[in-house]
């Protein structure tokens, strides 16, 4: 049977540290990271976090006011294999109604 984590209004890191090692096959975080300063020890804390939680072969999905996210070099440190789904066109191109 398949089981499905939904959580809330509590900071990330903390959350992850509570769950398992390898316990996640999805995890989708929205566009937080791009609110962290560069080089911000929470990001690193975060997907540290996130690559002991997520099973070989699980997907993280976020989005990105960014074409190429500062992070995504954490991620792929992390061992995440990093590859856009969409990157938006042109300097007014906007990928949804928020502007990312």
């Amino acid at each position: 049977s398949r089981q499905t984590t939904f959580v809330t209004n509590c900071f990330i890191p903390s959350v992850l540290r509570g769950l398992n090692t390898s316990s996640l096959t999805r995890v989708l975080i929205m566009d937080h990271l791009d609110w962290f300063k560069v080089d911000s020890e929470s990001v690193d804390q975060e997907i540290v976090q996130l690559a002991r939680v997520v099973t070989s072969g699980g997907l993280v999905f976020w989005r990105s006011a960014a074409k190429y996210p500062w992070y995504n070099k954490i991620l792929e440190r992390a061992g995440f294999h990093v590859e856009p789904v969409v990157i938006r066109k042109g300097p007014e191109a906007a990928l949804d109604r928020v502007n990312m």
